[in-house]
Order: C-alpha cells, then sequence, then structure tokens
C-alpha cells in the first residue's frame, strides 16, 4: 500500500514539475523577446537568444535536481515502511552458484525461487543460459515474463508457470501445416 502512496506522490510531482518547467520556459522567452533591440543584428540576436535558452536549461536542471532530493521518499533502492533484504530481495549481482540450470528446459525465461525471483533466467534452444538481476524492489513476475514489483507477485508460484514458456517458442498451427507439405 506505501508504494502506491509513493507512486501517486511522485505523479503528483512530476505535474508539478513539468508545469514548473513551462512557466520557466514562458519566462526565458519573454525575457528573450523584450530584451532583443531592433537596433542589433540577426546574429546578435541569435547569440542573445541562445543564452536565454541556456540559462533556462541551467535554472531548470537546478529546480530538477532540487525537486528530485526533495521527493526523497525512496532513497538508495529502499521502499518506505519495508526492510530491503528482508520483506523484499536486494542482490546487487546475480549471486553465484545458483542451482537452476536450463538442461532438459524449454527455452525461454525462468524466475529463480531460490533468490526469491529476484533473479531470472534466459534459457536458449541450445541449452545455453544467461542469468539477469531486476532492480531492487522488483522481481520476476513468471506470468507476464518481466520484472515487476516484488508486492505483485507469488514468488512460490513461479514453477508452476514454467510451462508458460511453451507458447514462446511454438510455431503456429497453419505455418506447421505448411512445413509439413
Amino acid at each position: 500500500k506505501s508504494h502506491l502512496n509513493y507512486g501517486l506522490r511522485i505523479t503528483k510531482k512530476k505535474k508539478t514539475l513539468q508545469q514548473k518547467k513551462k512557466h520557466i520556459q514562458k519566462a526565458a522567452d519573454i525575457m528573450a523577446a523584450t530584451t532583443t533591440a531592433a537596433n542589433k543584428s540577426p546574429q546578435q540576436q541569435q547569440h542573445r537568444r541562445q543564452q536565454h535558452l541556456q540559462w533556462s536549461a541551467c535554472i531548470m536542471i537546478v529546480v530538477f535536481g532540487l525537486f528530485s532530493m526533495l521527493a526523497g521518499n525512496c532513497v538508495n533502492g529502499q521502499i518506505d515502511g519495508y526492510t530491503a533484504g528482508e520483506d523484499y530481495p536486494a542482490y546487487d549481482a546475480v549471486p553465484k552458484g545458483l542451482a537452476f540450470n536450463c538442461q532438459g528446459r524449454q527455452p525461454g525465461y525462468y524466475a529463480d525461487t531460490e533468490t526469491r525471483c529476484q533473479v531470472w533466467h534466459w534459457c536458449l534452444h541450445s541449452g545455453h543460459q544467461y542469468s539477469f538481476l531486476c532492480p531492487n524492489g522488483t522481481v520476476f513476475n513468471q506470468a507476464v515474463r518481466v520484472c515487476d514489483w516484488w508486492s505483485n507477485v507469488n514468488c512460490e508460484g513461479s514453477e508452476q508457470l514454467y510451462q508458460n514458456n511453451d507458447e514462446l517458442y511454438r510455431i503456429p498451427e497453419r505455418q506447421q501445416q505448411l512445413n509439413d507439405v
């Protein structure tokens, strides 16, 4: 529930930031228009506009940086109200020596329940395996085969969904009939 509130707060803050960005751009445009004298050459006027745009960009970067620091509800991958490594996995690299392997498996994507699904494996037709880490706060959702918020995923039930990979490399029935002819 806390991460939903956090998402709503971030959405509101993004809208506020977009409004501030529009106001800054409008002010820069007004400044550029009012300070351009009629007796200046087109090159001087262009140079002046570029200076104003550069200043506007600097101001927006500073405002955005301050806004980002003030929005700090999520610091260093932490999620308010939850403890990384306890409530959800928080690996910084794929752990070595995991038991999962691709031998005898269909090609596809597999959640690793040993890592509470923060790691997922890509098995190829050749039997080769590539392992990846979902960002902290997310785990591999076997039902849809993407990293998702840990609170949306039933990691323990992931192995029962491994057969979802069958649909990835299946030849459509019509195509198979054409190949058989």
